[in-house]
């Protein structure tokens, strides 16, 4: 106050804020700090981030520094946060060796910060302010429980309460599955214990015609369970006779084969077009057949 007046002091900085709707609009300026808030809602922000290194660089030299940041997203702003989010390098962002990852792997990206790191409310933390991550992570786990009758809920919760980053990039980013039918699969496996399938263990053995044992000789092949076996089996083979409704009650399938082979001579010998195999699970190849 000066002479009983209001009037400016400090050191005269100015902040001034852009709606950058379009990416020309970071243009014509030099700035010391220039931050993109909110950046998973910005449909133009990698083009806006390119640009605007004019603004704190000159000839090469730089004197300025850029910021970008946000929570969770939505799904038309997603694409060019995710691919400057897991290429730091390529956009000259400073690298983050982490392991916040779903299986702990160690991977190098932006910065992340995890939702169940800085949770603050009381009684989650300590007298040092140290978050309690176990506490917190089950908060979080519990609330997720709450929007399972939810899938599109759950998918946002997610994105804007997210424990790791393919969370934070699971509205949009570079997935082109559907989002909501994973989630609710996911949801009706984890939480409702439905659909989850028993998986048997095992090992192959061929049989011969022959004791040579040579390729040519092979006849076909058997599968022995054994608890520690290298075959993971979701689901026998379905021969096609015995896909039918006439199974007797209680009779296996192998019960119902020898029957109907006996009944009506039928030979169990085909599988044309149930099944195939391949290392791209959504490719039936070029003829859709298992021939």
């Amino acid at each position: 106050m000066v002479n009983g007046q209001k009037v400016e002091d400090g050191w005269m900085s100015m902040i001034e804020a852009i709606v950058a709707d379009n990416d020309r609009k970071i243009r014509g300026d030099r700035v010391d700090l220039l931050i993109y808030e909110e950046a998973g809602s910005n449909p133009v922000l990698r083009p806006s981030y390119i640009k605007g290194n004019a603004l704190v660089e000159i000839g090469g030299n730089r004197f300025g520094i850029r910021m970008v940041g946000g929570t969770g997203g939505d799904r038309d702003g997603l694409e060019g946060l995710e691919d400057m989010f897991f290429n730091p390098k390529g956009y000259n962002i400073l690298p983050f060796y982490n392991n916040y990852t779903e299986d702990g792997e160690w991977v190098t990206t932006a910065y992340f910060i995890p939702a169940n790191i800085a949770f603050y409310r009381e009684g989650y933390v300590d007298k040092r302010g140290v978050c309690n991550i176990k506490k917190a992570t089950e908060f979080y786990m519990q609330e997720r429980i709450n929007l399972e009758q939810s899938p599109k809920a759950l998918v946002d919760y997610k994105a804007e309460y997210c424990l790791y980053p393919s969370e934070a990039f699971a509205l949009e980013g570079q997935n082109n599955f559907n989002k909501v039918k994973l989630v609710e699969q996911i949801s009706a496996i984890k939480f409702k214990k439905r659909n989850v399938p028993t998986i048997e263990r095992g090992i192959f053995k061929f049989n011969y015609n022959n004791p040579n044992h040579k390729r040519e000789s092979i006849t076909g092949v058997q599968f022995i369970p054994k608890a520690d076996g290298p075959i993971y089996i979701l689901q026998h083979p379905l021969w096609e006779i015995s896909q039918g409704n006439d199974f007797e009650p209680d009779e296996s399938e192998e019960e119902y084969k020898d029957r109907k082979q006996l009944e009506e001579g039928i030979s169990f010998n085909k599988m044309n077009n149930l099944y195939i195999a391949g290392i791209d699970g959504i490719d039936l190849g070029q003829q859709d057949t298992s021939d």
